[in-house]
């Protein structure tokens, strides 16, 4: 093919050939950089491509879209959630479920994201559409740190699923002795009960038996282990 003179004539003009590319668009490109940084906990990174600067509230497609704050909250990366609430993140934003970026680190024991989402406001008690909160999340994964930051913050201690299933049941039902001690202290209601009326004294097997004074006992199958200075309510 001949090169191209602006004097040329039209008629002179060498035949051209068309070709399609696939083409991702630029700040398409950016923001599925800045979701990969996130997600790998590449700080300098991720402070670069903020400041270019790309919407860190931007969310992938659906039926499952995923955002910087949330990946990098789950995870439990806090510099890199730190730098996305300066750069403006949305600190409630939720996914399709209703989980928020503070319940997805409850629920992993991500303490230190914890307290940075707390303390730049995120809602403490938001909850998903089965209605669980990041308290409830946090107990059930038996993070006891977690559950101690939300309460001190005023997360509400008796809020229920929709079956009825609190943070105290949830930590009970699954053997957490020192989350439970920490919720029945902190003034949770140990007779709540779920739509099958279970509470959280006595749970389902094995499961963690609150006795009063009398501190409480594991119990498992026939067998019943006694702590009796542990938890006191």
């Amino acid at each position: 093919m001949g090169e191209l003179q602006d004097d040329m004539p039209v008629r002179q003009l060498p035949s051209l050939q068309l070709v399609v590319l696939d083409f991702c668009a630029p700040e398409e490109a950016k923001w599925k950089a800045l979701l990969h940084a996130c997600e790998n906990n590449r700080v300098v990174e991720v402070e670069q491509l903020l400041q270019k600067p790309l919407d860190p509230n931007r969310r992938g497609p659906s039926p499952q879209p995923e955002w910087p704050m949330f990946s990098a909250a789950a995870l439990g990366y806090l510099e890199v959630v730190r730098m996305l609430l300066e750069a403006g993140a949305e600190k409630n934003a939720a996914t399709q479920d209703g989980e928020t970026a503070l319940m997805a680190a409850a629920r992993d024991g991500h303490l230190e994201v914890v307290q940075v989402l707390l303390e730049a406001g995120a809602d403490k008690n938001a909850a998903t559409q089965d209605g669980t909160t990041a308290l409830t999340a946090a107990a059930r994964g038996g993070h006891l740190e977690v559950v101690r930051m939300l309460l001190e913050a005023g997360a509400e201690k008796n809020a229920a699923t929709q079956d009825g299933e609190t943070a105290l049941m949830a930590a009970a039902r699954d053997g957490h002795l020192e989350v439970v001690q920490v919720l029945l202290k902190a003034g949770a209601d140990k007779n709540a009960a779920t739509q099958d009326e279970e509470t959280a004294c006595p749970w389902s097997l094995p499961s963690i038996m609150c006795c009063g004074s009398a501190g409480f006992s594991l119990r498992c199958g026939c067998y019943r282990v006694r702590f009796p200075t542990l938890l006191h309510v």
